[in-house]
């Protein structure tokens, strides 16, 4: 990780359910944000740094912003940038498109975030000038009209040598990028390496412990969720290098990671939130989720081709408590995907959520896990 904290430092030195976040796919604004968010941690540590003639003192990650925090020595040379802002950020996106290769995965979690990327620079007096780069300027930077999953993919693909370098004696290292996984080195001890198996329910067990640190190990099961890639675990004995391999699969990594993710971010976004929220058959959202799997009905030749995943569907809760608009936005077969939306459509009328007392629409973002495993033990 420490080279992680150098990407950003290079950048700071030149210069289950959500509410909808528009048009990129609820998930993938969660996960970017967690990275951007554990990124910036990192760097945090490190601070302040002195950069010549200003220090560089904090950065910051909210719901609108990414915002890096600098403060001069000496007044004169804020006045120079008090005065001169358009050059200031000519300058910056100069220094942005020489170091692409370093700058696009930050511009992309912020993009695919939907926040806006700030410099602010304050005089030892406490005057300040902010350089902000609009989420539409960001695309510009990176010369895209919209985020792809193609897109996502390919710079990932060039950020994780830089964000996991493959160094002799690292815990995790990044080992590569198939049509279909994301490889990961994890070195291990000699006691622990005795109970390393590569069976899916140990697997399984290695993806949730992983996920539910704050070490590395969280940072590159999101990145796989993130590219849509499974996860290939490659474990290292430490002491004789003998290796184990195990495959975590992307919808494995998904349920393992996704509700999780979702409930700390509906509970961080505070802005635009109805003061209460709908409830079904008035209950918490979340008893929906029961409704739905009671009525699910797993297609016949999904069973036969062992079809599961997730079929993640948006819908919007009308004024009136009807349930509309609902669409797939993250698909996984059409036979899946056609039953998701069909269960959902059939939802009674909900109470509606409500806002300086007055009913509002609310579009939830909500998982249909289609799982073979637990139809067999109903």
């Amino acid at each position: 990780m420490k080279r992680i904290r150098r990407i950003f430092m290079f950048l700071a030195a030149v210069l289950v359910f959500g509410f909808n976040v528009g048009a990129q796919d609820v998930y993938k604004s969660v996960i970017a944000s967690e990275i951007l968010d554990y990124s910036i941690s990192e760097l945090a540590e490190s601070l302040p740094q002195d950069l010549g003639q200003r220090i560089f003192e904090k950065v910051s990650l909210s719901e609108e912003s990414c915002d890096y925090y600098y403060t001069f020595k000496d007044d004169v040379n804020f006045i120079v940038y008090k005065n001169s802002q358009p050059q200031v950020k000519s300058t910056l996106i100069s220094a942005f498109k020489q170091s692409m290769s370093v700058m696009e995965s930050t511009l992309l979690f912020c993009i695919d975030t939907d926040i806006s990327l700030n410099y602010h620079y304050c005089s030892t007096t406490g005057d300040e000038i902010v350089i902000s780069f609009s989420n539409e300027e960001l695309k510009g930077l990176l010369g895209i009209e919209s985020v792809t999953d193609s897109i996502r993919q390919e710079i990932t693909a060039r950020w994780l040598p830089q964000a996991f370098p493959a160094e002799e004696g690292a815990a995790v290292s990044y080992q590569g990028m198939t049509d279909s996984d994301i490889q990961f080195s994890l070195t291990v001890t000699d006691e622990e390496w005795e109970n390393v198996k590569t069976d899916p329910a140990f697997m399984e067990g290695v993806a949730r412990a992983l996920f539910n640190s704050r070490e590395s190990g969280r940072l590159f099961s999101l990145l796989c969720i993130y590219a849509d890639k499974a996860e290939e675990l490659i474990i290292v004995n430490a002491k004789t290098g003998a290796q184990k391999r195990g495959v975590i699969s992307h919808d494995l990594l998904w349920e393992a990671c996704f509700s999780s993710l979702i409930d700390n971010w509906f509970k961080s976004r505070n802005a635009g939130r109805p003061e209460v929220r709908p409830q079904f058959m008035n209950r918490n959202p979340e008893f929906f989720a029961d409704w739905v799997n009671s009525r699910l009905r797993y297609p016949p030749q999904a069973i036969d081709n062992n079809i599961t995943g997730s079929v993640v569907v948006r819908f919007t809760i009308e004024t009136d408590g009807s349930v509309t608009n609902v669409h797939v936005v993250r698909s996984v077969d059409p036979l899946l995907d056609a039953e998701a939306v069909r269960v959902v459509s059939s939802s009674p009328n909900w109470k509606p959520g409500m806002k300086d007392d007055e009913p509002v629409k609310v579009t939830f973002t909500f998982p249909v896990v289609f799982s073979l495993k637990d139809r067999a033990n109903r």
